[in-house]
This record gives C-alpha cells, sequence and structure tokens, in this order.
C-alpha cells in the first residue's frame, strides 16, 4: 500500500511539474518575441529598421531570431539555416493581441520550439519576429523525475524493511503463540475425551447391568442416574471438540476439505443416535463442502435441540428435515421445546449466547462452519410463526452443480 501510495504521488508531480515547466517556457519564448518585435520600426523612407534586434540581451538568450515580412522575405536572420516556419510566421501576423503565439521551425534540418509576435507599421501589420528557443525545461524535467522516482524505490525499500522488521518481531511471535494455543487446546481436548469416553464406556457397562436388576424403586433410580451420567459425559465429550474447533477457527486455521456429499444421509445417521429423532428426507440433496465440518455442524444443532428443546416433565420431540428450496440445499431441526422465549434469532448464533449447559459455542460454530462454506444458518420461534410449541434451527448450503 505504501508504494502504491509513493507511485501515485509520484506520477501526479511529474505530470504537474511538466506542465508548469513547459508552460513557463512557453511564456517566456513569447515574452522574448514580443520585447524583439518592438524593436522593429519603419523610417521615413517606408525600410523596415532591425538594426536593435541583435544587440538586445532577448537576442542574446535565444538560440535564432529571424525578423520576416508577411509576405515570407526574411528581413533579418541570426542563423542562415532556418526554414520551416510559414505556419508560425502565419500565427503570428495574426495575433493582433501580441501576446505571442506558439509553433516550431527547423534550424539545420531540426524541429526547434519557437514563438512568434507582430510588428506594426503604424496600424498595419506587416510581418513577425520570430525567435527560436530550445526547451531546456525537459532536461530539468527529466532530472527532476529521476529524483522524485529514486525517492519512491528508497522510501518503497525502507518501508518493505520497515515491514520485514514488523513481521518478524510482532506478527511472527503473533502466529507462533497462535500455533502453540492450538497445540494446547489439542491436548487439553485430547486429554479431556480420553477420560470422558472412559467413564461414558463405564456408565454404558453399569446401566447394561442395571437392565437385569429386578424392578424397585433403588433400581429405577439407579438407571436414570447412569443415564443421566451417559449424557453428561456425552455432552462434555462433544464441548471438548467445540473447544478444539473454536481454536482452530480463532487462529484462522479451519481448512476445508471440499467433496460432494448427500445431506439426507448424513443427517440420517443420527436417526439411531440422537433419542427420540426422526429424520424425513424428500429427495437428493448434494451439496459440494467438507464432511467432518458439515457433520460437526448438524451435531451442534441436533445437541441444541436436545438441550433445550424439551418440554418441561416431557420427553422431546425433534425433527429433522432435509430438502432444497431456492437452489439451496436445507437442513432444519424442529422440537418442541418452550422456544426461543422472545430471543432475537440472529443474537442466538452469536459466540457465548447459551442457556442452562453448553458452552454457548455450539451455534456459533455450526454458522461459522456454514459461512465458511458459502451458506447461512436461521431460527425462529414455532409460537410466532405456526402457533404451536417448539423452534427450529437451520442451515443452508449451496447445492452442488452437478456434471
Amino acid at each position: 500500500m505504501a508504494a502504491i501510495g509513493l507511485s501515485v504521488l509520484a506520477l501526479v508531480a511529474t505530470l504537474v511539474d511538466a506542465q508548469l515547466r513547459s508552460g513557463e517556457a512557453d511564456t517566456y519564448r513569447q515574452g522574448l518575441a514580443s520585447r524583439l518585435a518592438a524593436l522593429v520600426y519603419f523610417d521615413e523612407a517606408g525600410q523596415v529598421m532591425t538594426e536593435g534586434v541583435p544587440d538586445d540581451a532577448a537576442s542574446q538568450a535565444s538560440d535564432a531570431v529571424a525578423v520576416i515580412s508577411r509576405s515570407g522575405e526574411i528581413l533579418y536572420s541570426s542563423i542562415t539555416d532556418i526554414s520551416g516556419y510559414e505556419s508560425v510566421l502565419a500565427a503570428g501576423v495574426a495575433d493582433a493581441a501580441e501576446v505571442g503565439v506558439q509553433g516550431t521551425v527547423l534550424i539545420k534540418g531540426g524541429p526547434i520550439a519557437a514563438a512568434a509576435a507582430p510588428y506594426w507599421d503604424l496600424s498595419t501589420v506587416e510581418g513577425a519576429v520570430i525567435v527560436a528557443l530550445d526547451d531546456t525545461s525537459a532536461a530539468d524535467h527529466q532530472r527532476f523525475r529521476l529524483l522524485v522516482w529514486s525517492t519512491v524505490l528508497a522510501l518503497t525499500a525502507l518501508s518493505g524493511a520497515a515491514a520485514w522488521f514488523a513481521a518478524g518481531r510482532i506478527v511472527k511471535p503473533m502466529g507462533e503463540a497462535l500455533d502453540r494455543e492450538e497445540r494446547f487446546l489439542a491436548t487439553a481436548a485430547h486429554q479431556i475425551r480420553t477420560p470422558l469416553g472412559r467413564i461414558r464406556a463405564v456408565a454404558e457397562s453399569a446401566a447394561r447391568t442395571a437392565d437385569q436388576l429386578d424392578e424397585t424403586p433403588a433400581s429405577a433410580a439407579l438407571k436414570r442416574e447412569l443415564q443421566q451420567l451417559i449424557t453428561v459425559s456425552a455432552s462434555a465429550s462433544d464441548g471438548a471438540n467445540d473447544l478444539l474447533l473454536a481454536g482452530r477457527i480463532d487462529a484462522n486455521q479451519l481448512q476445508v476439505r471440499r467433496e460432494q456429499l448427500d445431506l439426507g444421509q448424513l443427517v440420517a445417521e443420527f436417526e439411531n443416535v440422537v433419542p427420540n429423532l426422526a429424520v424425513a428426507t424428500f429427495e437428493p440433496v448434494v451439496v459440494h463442502g467438507d464432511p467432518n465440518l458439515i457433520r460437526h455442524a448438524v451435531i451442534n444443532l441436533l445437541n441444541n435441540a436436545v438441550q433445550h428443546g424439551s418440554p418441561e416433565g416431557h420427553a422431546s420431540l425433534i425433527e429433522a428435515a432435509v430438502f432444497t428450496r431456492s437452489g439451496m440445499g436445507v437442513v432444519q431441526v424442529s422440537d418442541n421445546g418452550p422456544g426461543l422465549g422472545g430471543a432475537d434469532p440472529e443474537r442466538i448464533f452469536e459466540r457465548h449466547i447459551k442457556g442452562s449447559s453448553g458452552t454457548g459455542l455450539g451455534l456459533w460454530i455450526a454458522r461459522t462452519i456454514i459461512e465458511e462454506h458459502g451458506g447461512s444458518v436461521f431460527a425462529f420461534d414455532h409460537r410466532r410463526d405456526r402457533g404451536d410449541q417448539g423452534a427450529s434451527f437451520g442451515l443452508r448450503l449451496p447445492l452442488a452443480r452437478m456434471a
């Protein structure tokens, strides 16, 4: 950005300098021509007198000076090899305001900038004085341009060195800190998941053993507590996965591996895993994305329904519908719980917005994953939209282009 800004500034400066120098040179030649034209006069016999022209300082400052009648006759010239003056002569003769006009003449066969101003016999223009002067401002402008662009290159190199220094002293350590944070989260998540998995396995084994006990109030209470322990350990394991994925998102290392997958098949995998889940698919819904990440987003939607979608004192009823709408593949998870309770559907997907349980990361992670795939998430309250109990949470993903 510094290089671009400096380059634009240098370009503007050189263009403005070129225009100013050219204008100054033109004005200077016009002034010389007008001054010398005032020295041309007619004697009593009507002869053109030019003796004052060669001796004037304006002539000494010019490369060539010529006094030419309007018919084209050269009355005086400081140089013999001058030609190609016809157009500037005609313009000079027509310059009634005597401001001087610009043009070119040929000296020794080469073009050179010139100016012409008319000389008079009383009220009649009889010819013009032509002053040829090489434009030395071009060389000055070239030196100015060289200086400006050399400065730009030097400042750009200095900016690059400063950026390299900053990257080495500031940005690189920050990146290394993020890498260390991600490694720590990965290690912590692994250390947490391992004992949680063992706890869940022991609890499931104990639950199977409890199922063989005689039905008594004590055995019934034991089964409920073991089932609660299984649910809590599963939720804690999912929370550890969310923490690990949140660390990858914060470190900007969420790598998306894209392939074609059927959303209906992916969601149907959870029908025998999530209690009281019914999956409805109406047609193949093929999208292009990372199966593991999209599966994680769907798990978070289902976990949200399990945790918050149960009416008090009743079992949760969860429905997952997979369909297409307006060129998008849609997964909609509905429950029969208390609904959104007046909460803003947009804020529900913000980070650390949570209910009585969970990390507050699940819906935010789901939204981040889906938006990374070019999709969107949504939520609405059934009481407001359909007049019954519960809420719906869902995701939309662009359909894959079929060959």
